[in-house]
Formats: structure tokens, C-alpha cells, sequence
């Protein structure tokens, strides 16, 4: 989920936000919270930029195909691609994923509709 370079990111500023708090004597609570923060802006702000942000669809194009393993995205891929098969697949294991009634009807429309749309 969140790549190596960002690991070795969250120790270093864990490390130091420690170090640094306790020559500050500031409370464990606050630099708990600190740290907590910080790790998760550091992994949510790759999507958030990706996602919203990001004006190059070549970057965002990447950015997805990195992260084909995720179903849904794999599914956003495949309709990219006018990949048919892929969707199907990337389909099935949304169906497995997510077995309430109410997606698996919203799934089931977004396959006939895919259907439709393939074969024009």
C-alpha cells in the first residue's frame, strides 16, 4: 500500500518528533497525536494528489496501472482500455468483495451496461 521510501519517511519523522518532543518535555498525548498525523498524511497524500489534484492524465494513467491489483481500479483500467475481459474479471472479484445486495445489483447493472457499451 504505501512504498518503501515512505516506510523509511515515517520512521525518520517518528524518530525525531520523539527526540525533539522530549528535549521540548511536551506531553506523550501530543506527540502521539503528532505522529499519528503525520503518518497519515504521509499515506493518504499520494492518493488525495493523484486522484483529485493532478492535471497530466499520463501521470494518472500510471498512477492506476501501478495499482491494478485493487479491484475497482482494475475495473476504472479495463473500461480505460475497452478491455472487455478485464472488466468481467475485475467484475467477479468485486461481486466476491463486496457480497451485499444492493452493490451486487449496482455491479450487475454496470456489467449489462458494459455489455452494451462493448458491443456498439
Amino acid at each position: 500500500m504505501i512504498s518503501k521510501a515512505q516506510y523509511i519517511f515515517i520512521i525518520i519523522l517518528a524518530i525525531s518528533l520523539g527526540v525533539l518532543t522530549a528535549i521540548w518535555q511536551i506531553h506523550f498525548w501530543i506527540t502521539a497525536m503528532l505522529i499519528f498525523l503525520s503518518v497519515t498524511l504521509i499515506m493518504y497524500i499520494p492518493y488525495v494528489w493523484y486522484m483529485y489534484f493532478s492535471q497530466d492524465p499520463e501521470k494518472i494513467g500510471a498512477y492506476l496501472k501501478q495499482r491494478t491489483k485493487q479491484p475497482i481500479i482494475q475495473f476504472y483500467c479495463s473500461l480505460a482500455d475497452s478491455d472487455e475481459r478485464g472488466a468481467e474479471e475485475a467484475l467477479h472479484l468485486l461481486k466476491k468483495k463486496y457480497k451485499s445486495p444492493n452493490i451486487t445489483a449496482i455491479l450487475k447493472s454496470l456489467m449489462l451496461h458494459l455489455k452494451i457499451g462493448f458491443q456498439q
